[in-house]
């Protein structure tokens, strides 16, 4: 029905983006990776959309991949997983990651995603484990995952301290990070925004 939106960037939120397109705000359900991957500063933006309706409501969500966007399509197809879990899902691990712990039966890694109990992993392995074509997973992303999650654990903790998540990305461009811990990482960025 509606493939994607392109559009402008009105706000970004953690859990949403807001796209103008033709004068209409269109408000899209997304997950942290693509947030990550949305320049604040460009002037349009793709977002590739999939609508949920309800009897209360409409929700529109959409990824910056047609990847993602399938990934999403086949978490909400598991028993007792809804687009908010598969959202919060995709936010903790990228597409390839999530692919390999299904294959590898890695229960561990999928309950370290936020609403994902030991039932409800094993609930997604079992049922998608079929699914997943191995082919599409991509390795050199399962390390920037690892990289990805390390970044948003800094985020997070710079947040807590009262700065935005693009002060901290900008500040994040800036850096070499390579080889560093994230506490070394937590005291670079605060240097960088005090200046």
């Amino acid at each position: 029905m509606l493939e994607y939106i392109k559009g402008k960037i009105i706000h970004l939120g953690d859990e949403y983006v807001i796209i103008e397109n033709n004068g209409i705000g269109y408000r899209i359900m997304t997950s942290m990776n693509t947030i990550s991957n949305i320049n604040p500063e460009a002037t349009d933006i793709l977002l590739y959309t999939h609508i949920i309706m309800r009897e209360e409501d409409i929700l529109l969500y959409g990824f910056d991949s047609v990847d993602e966007m399938n990934t999403f399509k086949l978490l909400i197809t598991v028993s007792k997983v809804g687009p908010k879990l598969a959202c919060a899902i995709l936010s903790c691990l990228n597409t390839s990651r999530l692919k390999m712990a299904i294959l590898s039966n890695d229960i561990a890694l999928l309950c370290k995603c936020s609403g994902v109990g030991k039932k409800t992993a094993e609930r997604i392995i079992l049922e998608l484990k079929d699914k997943i074509d191995e082919n599409s997973i991509n390795y050199g992303d399962i390390k920037l995952n690892n990289i990805n999650s390390v970044l948003e654990e800094v985020t997070e903790a710079c947040i807590s301290l009262g700065y935005n998540r693009y002060e901290i990305r900008n500040a994040l461009e800036q850096l070499d990070l390579e080889n560093l811990e994230i506490e070394e990482i937590i005291k670079l960025v605060l240097r960088k925004l005090a200046n």
